[in-house]
């Protein structure tokens, strides 16, 4: 699995300011000087310090970011790009409304969510607005430590609930949709964060690198999240341990689909050691902004994106799924159009 790009920096990238200039040549920690943009590449006049809201590092958001910011390098003038390490799918459309990120990642189902403020928001955030969508594709993954699996003979979180059993739930921190699905997941199948301890368990929400160490060394039974095929931290453990990809039964399926969410399938050899398809739910990555973002720098983040899908896939494998005849589709965004991008669209005649 290919997580850098050979043409973006590896180091710097927690505090990551791309100050882009005309003809500028390599930042500082790149590997090789950063590409030119071609002749008939856009290029945005108005100065701006655009923040970037992702996720944490060692996710698959944050080489996404460092990816665009430094496909971004070359197009912008006279601004910033500060790819931020926070807050994760549910915590950046809130980034948004209160002007703490200019543009952001997220997902499909919580830009809806957002949009009409339901599930994890409470008000409604009228002004979002979408760039692009139908990224990637993205699944809730129920990840197991293979030996809890085998001694307790678990093929269900129903198995979990039913016998009572002492697990050690992971996931992330609160703001991301790992923990916001981890407790949907759970009252799917009648658990709460109060039923695991009182099992003798325990749930703690961190980060990607102390869940990583947590499985390495034998503390974690189950962490529930949400990922791509080729997750960077999932890649890691599944090489140092092993682990099991518990599905979910249809009928728990349908549950989801009623929140938005949709049916998905887990390749099989997504992962080391993951040798059958697994059943589950997902949904899909997109750039989401505000009506805030000006006009320009809109269609030119549009237009970077949707014409360097060579760029992304060489970032990290799930944009291989990046499907740039739906990303305007109003099923893969949730959230109207933001002006800038519309005129892409149309000037490519992808949209009407």
């Amino acid at each position: 699995m290919k997580l850098f790009s050979k043409k973006f920096m590896t180091a710097g990238l927690l505090s990551l300011a791309l100050v882009a200039t005309a003809g500028c040549g390599t930042s500082g920690g790149a590997k090789t000087p950063a590409a030119q943009p071609a002749s008939n590449a856009p290029s945005s006049t108005i100065p701006a310090n655009i923040k970037f809201a992702t996720n944490t590092q060692g996710s698959a958001w944050y080489v996404y970011g460092a990816s665009i910011a430094e496909m971004m390098r070359p197009v912008l003038k006279n601004s910033t790009l500060d790819v931020l390490p926070f807050s994760g799918g549910v915590g950046n459309a809130t980034m948004l409304k209160d002007k703490k990120a200019d543009i952001a990642l997220s997902f499909s189902i919580t830009s809806k969510w957002a949009y009409e403020g339901t599930n994890a928001y409470t008000d409604k955030q009228q002004d979002l607005r979408a760039l692009v969508g139908s990224m990637d594709q993205y699944y809730v993954g129920l990840v197991a430590s293979k030996s809890f699996v085998d001694k307790n003979s678990v093929k269900s979180i129903k198995d979990i609930a039913d016998k009572k059993l002492p697990v050690r739930v992971y996931t992330n921190t609160k703001g991301s949709l790992a923990e916001f699905a981890t407790r949907q997941v759970l009252e799917a199948y009648g658990l709460t964060y109060d039923n695991v301890k009182k099992f003798g368990g325990k749930v703690e929400l961190t980060s990607n690198d102390v869940i990583q160490t947590a499985f390495q060394n034998g503390e974690a039974d189950l962490h529930i999240l949400v990922m791509p095929k080729g997750h960077p931290t999932i890649s890691e453990i599944a090489v140092h341990t092993p682990i099991a990809f518990i599905p979910m039964e249809n009928d728990v399926v349908d549950k989801f689909k009623k929140m938005g969410y949709q049916a998905a399938t887990l390749p099989k050899d997504s992962y080391k050691g993951q040798t059958a398809d697994v059943p589950t739910i997902g949904f899909s990555s997109m750039i989401l902004t505000t009506l805030g973002l000006n006009e320009e720098l809109a269609y030119n983040i549009t237009k970077t994106i949707m014409e360097n899908k060579d760029k992304l896939v060489n970032a990290h494998d799930a944009l291989k799924d990046f499907d740039t005849t739906k990303a305007m589709d109003p099923a893969s965004i949730n959230v109207p159009l933001h002006p800038g991008a519309e005129k892409y669209y149309k000037e490519k005649g992808l949209l009407k």
